[in-house]
């Protein structure tokens, strides 16, 4: 979000939702300046997932688990999907929760 236009609102019910936040929260998005085109973005930033390959990941990959066995595991091990990341990006008004929607599939 372009840090020159940047305005903030507390998030509706359904981007609470959306979120799975149980309070209230403010989501920011860019109004649109001479900075950034008028697009109400600046610059890039990264959504993304890094999953730290365990021996038990190794078995389940030689064995052909299913992605949803191998999530299982990844997840108990501290691993955060895409929507999550992009989550926090949108809680600490790095990004629009619009954006966010348009980068990742909905679970």
């Amino acid at each position: 979000i372009c840090t020159k236009c940047k305005q903030g609102r507390k998030a509706n019910e359904l981007e609470i939702a959306y979120l799975g936040v149980n309070d209230s929260l403010n989501i920011y998005k860019g109004k649109g300046c001479a900075a950034c085109g008028q697009t109400g973005y600046r610059g890039r930033t990264a959504i993304g997932e890094i999953v730290r390959i365990t021996p038990t990941h190794r078995e389940l990959i030689s064995k052909r688990a299913t992605s949803q066995q191998i999530d299982k595991i990844s997840r108990s091990c501290n691993f955060e999907s895409l929507k999550e990341n992009g989550i926090e990006l949108v809680k600490n008004g790095i990004t629009t929760i619009d954006e966010l929607k348009r980068v990742i599939y909905q679970e």
